[in-house]
């Protein structure tokens, strides 16, 4: 298929960390034979969070493939136009699956919205926020390095000193946590 207008937006997290997204012409009625893509960009260990606020797409959900005859949005964690097939297409009116967040895997997230040649809808609202992603980081309460450190041993081999490193991901420091020098 062509597309009559081809629209795309981008949204960096180092730029502003949230705001809100719209269908073209929204509220107004979105044009027929249009794609537009919304490409978010999050810093390290950020993910980004949409929410509908408004969404009225021709179709009828769980209906919403291009197969079907009707416009949509869908949602993927790839680049370079790769469908995700573990996030769902949205269409029709919305539901209260639509009203719940909708998040990223990693700091790179595509929403796209496509319309046919057959009829148009008020289209959709969205606000977007980025955040950091909370399955990648971690605490450690305080104190405990020091505790750790208090309860190791140098090991000597071949009276060579081997000092244990503590690799802190979220800060990419390295911690020797014995008396040994390198």
């Amino acid at each position: 298929m062509s597309w009559d207008q081809v629209c795309k937006f981008y949204y960096k997290s180092d730029v502003k960390k949230s705001g809100y997204f719209v269908s073209p012409n929204y509220p107004g009625f979105y044009p027929k034979n249009t794609e537009c893509q919304y490409t978010f960009f999050g810093r390290n260990s950020e993910v980004v969070r949409i929410q509908f606020q408004e969404f009225e797409v021709d179709g009828i959900t769980p209906r919403c493939e291009p197969k079907d005859r009707v416009d949509y949005v869908d949602f993927s964690n790839f680049d370079g136009g790769a469908q995700d097939k573990k996030m769902h297409k949205f269409c029709g009116q919305m539901t209260e699956r639509m009203r719940e967040p909708i998040q990223s895997d990693l700091e790179f997230f595509r929403v796209t919205f496509k319309s046919n040649s057959m009829y148009e809808g008020k289209g959709f609202n969205a606000t977007y926020e980025f955040v950091i992603n909370e399955e990648t980081t971690f605490s450690i309460p305080p104190n405990s390095l020091v505790d750790t450190a208090n309860t190791m041993h140098t090991s000597y081999i071949d009276n060579k000193c081997y000092c244990i490193v503590f690799y802190l991901v979220l800060t990419l420091t390295i911690q020797f946590l014995t008396g040994c020098t390198l």
